[in-house]
């Protein structure tokens, strides 16, 4: 198990890594239910986060999933993975799930 604890650097009594940018999203309600994973909204959020911290997603090398390991979410997620992160490509991108 692995825990972040994200804490603003002037409260911080230590600073271990830093965290330059962070984005997070939610679909909000679908009729399949709250939890149930989007491949466009995950593609959306990845496009904009790489897209606002100015780097070109041809240099990323490694991707650390979120890997639900159930038929619904995998295959979205590695969908958008796919879509945003592989296409194009000159070199593999590497990717563990967790």
């Amino acid at each position: 198990m692995g825990v972040i604890y994200l804490q603003k650097a002037k409260n911080a009594k230590r600073i271990y890594a830093i965290c330059p940018h962070i984005k997070t999203n939610s679909d909000g309600y679908k009729e399949e239910g709250i939890t149930y994973p989007s491949m466009l909204v995950q593609s959306t959020l990845l496009m904009e986060f790489y897209n606002e911290c100015g780097i070109p997603t041809s240099c990323i090398d490694y991707i650390e999933t979120h890997g639900t390991a159930t038929k619904v979410g995998d295959p979205q997620e590695i969908n958008a993975i796919h879509n945003v992160l592989c296409k194009n490509r000159k070199t593999p991108l590497r990717a563990q799930s967790q």
